[in-house]
């Protein structure tokens, strides 16, 4: 599967560092219980690329075995001087997709943002109250903040360094804009640099860092929005590879396709069709995993992987339902508010427990 290439959904979102690679024998285990993966048609390929292929390989295959990998080119070792390999010898690339472990949330409390760790207003325009904020987005890395403000007339979008004024963003005829989202940053920590939201539940846009400030770009949807389809919420997965949307109250998983000079959402698939309905709230926990809240009484928090092959609910005894908005985030607690409050839970099995901070028209939001 692995050498098959992505599958026909991520098809041009994520490309293969085993294009063109074959097998020259079966996989086997030898003596010692290493897995054997004896590959041909390597080539003259550079040390990086080998490198990229052994990545790809080992992280792949770290939920399908716990021995250890012989990589061979041709019976010889994929890397010269070295043939065996387990996961902690290859990047994982989850420095992309993870928050800090400082970054512990952050929530939109009427006219401020504040911080789920103690309450405090945050430093800046942003938590003194300047802005009449609706929602707000954290980028990964935890130095900027992505906002929306009530204006007469509508919305505006504003975007910038925490704790300094944050910019105008240029959008016309905004009465709705759904709660920002923001792309992974690079491999040496950089900020990510742009910022999605829909403007009027039908037009997706991407705001843009560019020398001058932040700029607008188009996206399109028109696969997601087909057939009169009205977007409500909408979260990037941390490694910028996928999306996940609220679509007339359904749950819907597409990939993301960057050109030269486009972007284009593609393959759009709806999760446990029929099944979850009236959707008002949605988030990464993992990078394949998503939290969802409805306003269904009998699963109002569900968990669900990306291929929607199961629904894992929460316990929701303590929640005053429906739920208003929910947050998740990889080694995360799950927050939700509901009608009366914030709550969080460490896991699908355990009791929410209040959260002393915000209230039941805060909206919660973790980096990303």
């Amino acid at each position: 599967m692995l050498l098959a290439g992505p599958s026909e959904g991520m098809r041009d979102a994520v490309v293969s560092a085993l294009a063109g690679v074959e097998t020259r024998t079966n996989v086997v285990q030898d003596s010692d219980g290493a897995i054997r993966i004896n590959l041909s048609n390597v080539g003259e390929r550079s040390l990086e690329e080998r490198s990229r292929m052994v990545a790809q390989i080992v992280n792949s295959l770290s939920g399908v075995t716990l021995n250890k990998l012989r990589l061979l080119d041709n019976d010889s070792a994929l890397i010269p001087d070295r043939q065996d390999w387990r996961p902690d010898d290859v990047p994982t690339y989850d420095v992309l997709a993870t928050p800090k472990p400082d970054l512990t949330g952050l929530a939109v409390s009427g006219r401020t943002v504040i911080s789920l760790r103690d309450g405090k207003p945050i430093p800046g325009p942003a938590g003194s109250g300047a802005y009449n904020l609706v929602s707000a987005a954290q980028s990964l890395d935890g130095g900027h903040l992505a906002v929306v403000e009530r204006v007469p007339g509508g919305m505006r979008l504003r975007v910038g360094a925490i704790g300094e004024e944050l910019q105008a963003v240029a959008l016309d005829d905004v009465k709705s804009l759904t709660r920002p989202t923001w792309t992974p940053g690079g491999a040496e920590g950089e900020p990510g640099n742009e910022v999605w939201t829909v403007l009027n539940e039908t037009t997706v846009v991407r705001a843009t860092r560019a020398a001058n400030g932040w700029s607008v770009l188009s996206v399109n949807a028109n696969e997601l929005t087909r057939g009169g389809g009205r977007i409500t919420e909408l979260r990037l997965s941390r490694d910028g590879v996928r999306l996940a949307a609220v679509v007339n109250g359904e749950v819907q998983v597409a990939s993301i396709v960057r050109g030269d000079d486009s972007v284009t959402i593609r393959a759009p698939r709806t999760l446990q069709f029929g099944t979850i309905r009236g959707a008002v709230s949605l988030d990464w926990s993992e990078r394949t995993v998503l939290v969802v809240a409805t306003r269904l009484p009998h699963l109002p928090i569900v968990s669900m992987p990306v291929d929607g092959f199961d629904i894992t609910p929460y316990l929701t005894t303590n929640l005053t339902l429906p739920p208003k908005a929910v947050t998740a985030a990889p080694s995360r607690p799950v927050v939700v508010t509901d009608q009366a409050d914030i709550w969080s839970t460490a896991e699908p099995g355990k009791v929410f427990l209040n959260d002393p901070q915000g209230g039941a028209n805060s909206l919660p939001f973790y980096p990303g």
